[in-house]
This record gives structure tokens, C-alpha cells and sequence, in this order.
């Protein structure tokens, strides 16, 4: 049997069938369509976005500011322990990307708790 773009097709009869008997088709199974997504926004419309920063400092141990990351941000407690030691050993990380009314947000709650916290703008 033979798939030909939408019947499918016996190249040979069955044993019961006569030698002048025509081939046999049998219809496709039906087609099964996807529902179909509004297209995308324009890369314009899309809001520039700001990295918010964690600095190292001397005067929080790492304890703290894993649960001041996680109470301040929506990061879990795993990547906090995460962004913590980048901090650490290369002295500022990354804590989160978003547009720049939300990481003034996070900078803020950041630094209610004592840390030294800053935005910049995602390149």
C-alpha cells in the first residue's frame, strides 16, 4: 500500500478479489488542523528591559541574602542560593531581567532589606 497525497491505494488485489476487479481506495483519515495563535506583537511594542543587579558587600551573610532574594523577587530559593555566590566570587549578579518600572520594584524591595542593589539597561 501506497500513500499518494490523500487516498491511499492497493497496488495489489487481495486473493479474493477477481483479476478484473478495479483497485481498491480507501479514503485518507481526516486531516486534524491545529487551532491557529494571533500572530505575535511587533518587536516594537515590546518594552525595554533592565538586568537588576546584586552587589557583594561585607556585612550580610549568605543565609540572609539567599531569603532576602526570595522574599523580595519572584526567584526560588535554589537559583537565590545561585545568584548569591556569583555575587560572591565575581562581586555583582544578575538577579533578574524585566522592564524597567518592575526592576525599579525589585531594586527597591532589594534594598529595604539592607542590600546594595542596582538596574541597568539589558543589551
Amino acid at each position: 500500500m501506497r500513500y499518494t497525497g490523500g487516498t491511499m491505494t492497493t497496488s495489489h488485489l487481495m486473493s479474493t478479489a477477481t483479476p478484473d476487479a478495479p483497485p481498491v481506495e480507501t479514503p485518507a483519515p481526516p486531516a486534524t488542523r491545529k487551532p491557529q495563535r494571533a500572530p505575535a506583537p511587533a518587536k516594537a511594542d515590546k518594552l525595554p528591559e533592565f538586568h537588576v543587579l546584586l552587589h557583594n558587600d561585607d556585612h550580610h551573610d549568605m543565609a540572609e541574602v539567599v531569603e532576602s532574594i526570595t522574599v523580595a523577587t519572584p526567584v526560588n530559593k535554589r537559583a537565590a542560593a545561585l545568584i548569591m555566590l556569583a555575587a560572591h566570587f565575581r562581586g555583582r549578579a544578575i538577579v533578574l531581567t524585566t522592564h524597567k518600572e518592575l526592576a525599579e520594584l525589585y531594586r527597591d524591595r532589594l534594598r529595604s532589606r539592607g542590600l546594595i542593589a542596582t538596574i541597568e539597561a539589558a543589551t
